[in-house]
């Protein structure tokens, strides 16, 4: 006969022998990304979220060249709230009313950041007069603009990673994780890939290209930090790029919006639901055609 102590250590030592197979049942191994172009499926839902998607954007262009003043200046603040908005999203505390102010407010990193990703967008279109493709070197180099003097300038900006990152809360580590992004060998054939795909405009609709981009982008996770403000930054110059087009399309505002469907469909495209993710980014579109229209 056991006496109560004994099976009390039976028990933990049971106990802890569980949770330690769970522990190693759980921890997460870096993903294995497929490469583009993928299959998804088309049903009506999907084609009349992409005709309206086409429909708000165009009465978005139509009315920023119609209006009655500059529409440079109608973009410029476009731009400065898409900044803020991008900025928020990476949890940043400074306000709408702060943000006309920037110049002569103190310099932090959320001010920093603002201004980095104008710097970004101007850049962006100075490259797109000369050149015909987002490849490696720009996107580097676009990298290192919106990590000049702010958080993460510390891990390499400009340069893609060599080591493996993951995705999860604020100091966890690899088995406490959300997600791993695929090993670090694997993300120059993978950006490459990518880069192939962003610049075809024809292998898929616009629209549907922009949200399947965005999605392997963030996937990738190319770098040590700076992805999730580099992958929405990429939006509007990838779409500038396919339609000769200024970069208008700036969706940070929408995205903070719809925060956390925003993270929820981004991760089940990473286990297969891309087509999900596509009708939430086709609803951004739509969603920010209709908020600047009405402002």
């Amino acid at each position: 006969m056991h006496n109560i102590f004994e099976l009390l250590c039976i028990s933990l030592l049971t106990y802890e022998l569980v949770y330690d197979i769970f522990k190693l049942v759980m921890i997460m191994e870096p993903m294995k990304v497929k490469e583009l172009p993928i299959d998804y499926k088309i049903d009506k839902e999907l084609l009349k979220l992409l005709s309206e998607a086409n429909v708000k954007y165009g009465e978005y262009k139509s009315y920023l060249k119609n209006i009655e003043f500059d529409s440079k200046f109608f973009l410029d603040s476009i731009l400065l709230s898409e900044s803020l908005k991008s900025t928020q999203i990476e949890g940043a505390q400074i306000s709408q009313d702060e943000m006309y102010y920037l110049k002569y407010m103190p310099k932090t990193d959320e001010t920093k950041e603002i201004q980095n990703l104008k710097r970004v967008v101007e850049y962006s279109k100075d490259y797109l007069k000369s050149n015909s493709e987002i490849n490696l070197l720009f996107v580097n180099d676009i990298h290192k603009i919106l990590l000049d003097s702010v958080r993460g300038n510390e891990k390499g900006p400009g340069y893609i990673r060599t080591v493996q990152n993951w995705i999860g809360p604020k100091g966890c580590s690899i088995d406490e994780t959300i997600f791993v992004p695929p090993i670090p060998e694997e993300v120059p054939i993978l950006l490459d890939n990518l880069f192939r795909y962003m610049n075809d405009e024809f292998i898929d609709p616009l629209f549907i290209n922009l949200a399947i981009s965005h999605s392997q982008f963030e996937t990738i996770h190319a770098y040590r930090d700076g992805n999730g403000r580099l992958g929405r930054a990429l939006i509007p110059i990838q779409l500038a790029k396919l339609t000769d087009d200024e970069s208008i399309l700036f969706l940070s505002e929408v995205i903070e919006l719809y925060k956390p469907s925003y993270h929820k469909f981004l991760n089940e495209s990473r286990k297969g639901n891309m087509l999900g993710f596509i009708k939430f980014f086709l609803q951004c579109i739509m969603s920010n055609a209709i908020i600047i229209l009405l402002r």
